[in-house]
């Protein structure tokens, strides 16, 4: 299923610019929640 998804979002992204934005925005959020987390496990 993963690989279907990989190959679906490959090509989403290169036919269509404000998916592959959408997409890119995403995975930066998602980066910056795991690093707040991260943070927050850090113990004093």
């Amino acid at each position: 299923m993963r690989k279907g998804w990989d190959e679906v979002r490959e090509e989403k992204m290169q036919n269509n610019p404000e998916f592959k934005e959408a997409y890119e925005s995403l995975l930066k959020h998602s980066a910056l929640v795991d690093e707040w987390y991260e943070l927050q496990q850090i113990s004093n």
